[in-house]
């Protein structure tokens, strides 16, 4: 009877993978020495049979290591005592689509994982040039998959062989059907339940989109559109009084060209709902929600979280807000993504220790509720101008 090869390592996501089997003829390393008998089973466990992947921020795997620690030359080693090392079994690093950069990448195993944790089956194209992505395929050479995308109705703008939204540094794309960042997720959503129209060939929706999950970003650093650095309740109320008063006004302009065909203003619209979600990733009201609601309910999980507008009118929920209320600082230089151990990324009250944007934990799923909640209001409010 076949036995299994391999199975995957998994964490909150896949991790590695462990060898089941290895030929006879290899030694299996175990705690305490090597032997080739593998039916002696008088070792606590059979070592250089698990492979780990290190990730980046994308998902892209750079480094397997075995579950091995190998000894240095103690004569020549700079690292102190006991000298050991990883036992690296592959290398990658890629230019932006995925192709590997062949003088920084090796490997010296069968591991076939690799650009957005892709499985690469080199039987088709060669080394590291064809990526599984689920059963599409993808060419990294090329930047093009051989098939149209099955979901390319909703990107109407785009080519269908299109892969990343042609930016791989902002996108990522789990299984080759479409990339959908958690913005234009929250705002596809409240278009959805607002029942507004998304204009002409969907043009207004997709001017939104674009200001909601792509110009806010480009224009990125600036705190205002990313609701970051408001150190208290007052400067939160601030800065919502405004934005509110932005939206408002900007409802008003948009007239019944801009909903059907939509253009700058939709666009410029997009930023600002993009501000308003960002407010309940990059604050910790979602967090004081909870605090509030368990404390009211014996300790009991809040299945939603009210809109901020709705919030600061339950009075005992204003009060924690009043004391406790901010959004995370983010410094333009010295930040996460520039210093990730520096001590302004690690400091409590940083965007890097307060953001939700992953929106993959309780806490940010109850954030990407209250933001599609909130957007659905927006859009409502566009509704009833038409």
């Amino acid at each position: 009877m076949p036995k299994l090869a391999e199975w995957h390592i998994y964490g909150n996501e896949q991790q590695g993978r462990f060898v089941t089997r290895k030929p006879e003829t290899e030694p299996c390393y175990y705690l305490g020495g090597v032997t080739n008998d593998v039916a002696n089973k008088n070792f606590f466990r059979i070592l250089d049979k698990k492979e780990y992947e290190l990730k980046d921020h994308l998902g892209n795997v750079r480094v397997a290591i075995g579950d091995m620690k190998l000894p240095e030359n103690e004569a020549t080693s700079t690292r102190g005592v006991p000298p050991f090392l990883s036992d690296e079994k592959a290398v990658n690093d890629y230019y932006p689509f995925g192709m590997t950069i062949a003088d920084r990448s090796w490997q010296s195993t069968d591991y076939r994982y690799g650009f957005g944790g892709h499985e690469k089956d080199n039987e088709v194209k060669g080394d590291g040039n064809w990526y599984a992505f689920g059963d599409y395929g993808y060419d990294p050479r090329i930047v093009q998959r051989p098939s149209p995308d099955p979901k390319a109705h909703l990107a109407p703008y785009e080519s269908p062989y299109c892969v990343f939204g042609n930016n791989p540094i902002y996108f990522i794309d789990p299984d080759g059907q479409f990339k959908i960042p958690i913005h234009k997720r929250i705002t596809e959503n409240a278009f959805k339940n607002s029942g507004l129209s998304t204009g002409w060939q969907n043009f207004f929706k997709n001017d939104v989109k674009l200001g909601v999950s792509v110009e806010a970003d480009i224009l990125g650093v600036a705190s205002d559109y990313h609701f970051d650095g408001r150190k208290n309740y007052s400067e939160v109320q601030s800065t919502w009084k405004g934005l509110n008063k932005d939206i408002s006004s900007k409802i008003d302009d948009l007239g019944g060209f801009n909903r059907k065909m939509g253009g700058d203003d939709a666009v410029l619209f997009g930023r600002m709902i993009h501000t308003a979600q960002d407010f309940y990733s990059h604050s910790n009201y979602v967090e004081l929600y909870i605090e509030y609601f368990k404390g009211a309910n014996d300790g009991a999980m809040p299945t939603s979280v009210p809109i901020y507008d709705d919030g600061i009118l339950n009075k005992d929920f204003n009060t924690l807000l009043n004391s406790k209320l901010r959004t995370g600082d983010f410094d333009v230089i010295d930040n996460e993504f520039t210093n990730p151990n520096g001590k302004k990324a690690q400091a409590p009250t940083s965007h890097n220790k307060i953001n939700k944007d992953k929106a993959d934990t309780p806490t940010g799923k109850l954030a990407e509720q209250v933001a599609t909640d909130h957007t659905t209001k927006i859009l409502k409010q566009v509704k009833e101008k038409e």
